[in-house]
């Protein structure tokens, strides 16, 4: 699927540029509206952290043994 020419968020009629990144939302805004806060993004960050978190948090850490002298 290509990205569309202009900004996503309602109202604003931007260009996107080659450069355009897409959102975790999955559309595409311009550098104004790129943050989650600018274009009332509906992806849950806060989900996404805690499972990241869990998945960190559940691996077991085990040290290297160290060798006698």
């Amino acid at each position: 699927m290509e990205p569309p020419s202009k900004c996503q968020k309602e109202g604003c009629k931007k260009k996107l540029t080659l450069t355009s990144i897409q959102c975790k939302c999955k559309k595409y805004f311009c550098p104004t509206h790129r943050y989650e806060q600018e274009h009332a993004c509906e992806f849950d960050y806060k989900a996404e952290q805690k499972a990241n978190l869990n998945r960190y948090l559940s691996t077991p850490i085990i040290a290297a043994k160290i060798e006698a002298i």
